[in-house]
């Protein structure tokens, strides 16, 4: 689903990007996939970003680096932490 959202990401079908990504957080979460779950959530945040909406891509960018913390996914949350730092350029 992820690679399916970056797809509608990409094709400025941002209705139906949203509905995808969400839709894979749901299974993350229902199956205990942690990782996919930020990942997908890093990605929901580009897409806001890349529609210029920068309050929802800090909320979808938080919930990734929370994500990944917990991992222990250091380079996956500098990542993060520089799309973050990236909205407030």
């Amino acid at each position: 689903y992820r690679l399916l959202g970056r797809v509608f990401t990409l094709r400025n079908q941002w209705v139906m990007a949203a509905a995808v990504y969400e839709n894979s957080i749901r299974l993350n979460e229902e199956y205990g996939h942690p990782l996919g779950r930020a990942e997908v959530y890093r990605d929901l945040g580009k897409m806001h970003v890349s529609r210029g909406n920068g309050a929802e891509a800090r909320r979808a960018f938080e919930a990734a680096l929370e994500g990944f913390e917990k991992l222990r996914a250091g380079a996956d949350a500098d990542v993060v932490k520089g799309l973050m730092a990236s909205l407030e350029s």
